[in-house]
């Protein structure tokens, strides 16, 4: 299944490729906040942060960033290169990310996608992620 794909915790040099890909992807073009390198090196350098970066002949093709929060585990970003995506990619860094937010104790997990994008509820929705909490959101 991903037999040139290795699966590794990101390290701060793939901090800029991270965020280049970033740019490029439509997923995050609508996100509440902007996708920014600031953003992403806070992140990395928390206490709670737990990353993953998948990578086929040293080139970023995945990654999951998120962060330990009081008792919750909050995927902030997942993305995949688009020729990579429906190989299981995905759910290889989803299954990182839960398996490490548990070792620390950690057993709820939250992410918020953009409402419009069907396509990455629907992979949370498939790899057992369900609604269980709403919030509003007020804007001016």
């Amino acid at each position: 299944m991903h037999r040139d794909i290795i699966f590794r915790n990101i390290i701060e040099e793939d901090l800029r490729s991270i965020y280049l890909e970033g740019l490029n992807e439509p997923e995050f073009f609508d996100l509440p906040f902007a996708w920014n390198s600031e953003i992403i090196a806070k992140l990395f350098a928390s206490d709670g942060s737990i990353s993953f970066a998948a990578m086929k002949k040293k080139k970023l093709i995945g990654f999951i960033f998120g962060s330990i929060e009081n008792d919750r585990s909050y995927i902030h970003w997942i993305m995949v290169a688009e020729k990579f995506r429906k190989t299981g990619i995905g759910q290889e860094l989803l299954r990182l990310f839960t398996e490490a937010s548990k070792e620390r104790g950690i057993e709820k997990f939250l992410t918020s996608p953009v409402k419009n994008s069907h396509k990455i509820i629907e992979f949370f929705a498939k790899n057992g992620f369900s609604v269980k909490e709403t919030y509003i959101e007020f804007y001016k």
